[in-house]
């Protein structure tokens, strides 16, 4: 199965110092997006939870946030993904997400906004759009790290 190769790929990088090429964003980047379940289940998913395996936990979606930024930072983002991205950013903060999403008190009292389907299938468009990137973007130049 692709994704035990992805996980195992990754694997290998976390901790080491071996630096991330084009190639191991490309693993990655699929690994966050067909690895993972689009499925929102009925109980809320924290990190704490056995069920893993999701994009509506919070962590998913925010190593997408990190690796896209860093993705653009490094130029292997086309303007088309950086858009995405922008858009994806914009939609998390606009006052209809904002006013028309679940929200649960913890006992801080603090306000956790759940993941939404909307916001899984941009992020999945921007994953896949960054896919598209990264393929070109080694078959055009080689793998290039950083």
């Amino acid at each position: 199965m692709e994704c035990d190769k992805y996980r195992e790929n990754l694997r290998k990088l976390i901790g080491s110092k071996s630096e991330w090429t084009a190639e191991n964003y490309l693993d990655h980047v699929r690994f966050l997006r067909d690895c993972f379940s689009d499925i929102i289940p009925d109980e809320i998913l924290h990190s704490t939870t056995d069920r893993v395996g999701h994009k509506v936990r919070r962590s998913w979606l925010q190593v997408v946030i990190e690796y896209s930024c860093n993705m653009i930072f490094y130029g292997y983002a086309s303007e088309r993904s950086a858009g995405l991205f922008y858009e994806f950013l914009d939609y998390r903060e606009s006052p209809d997400f904002l006013k028309n999403s679940k929200k649960i008190i913890d006992e801080k009292t603090v306000v956790h906004i759940l993941t939404d389907r909307e916001e899984i299938v941009r992020a999945n468009k921007l994953l896949t759009s960054l896919i598209n990137d990264l393929k070109n973007y080694t078959a055009s130049s080689g793998s290039s790290s950083f």
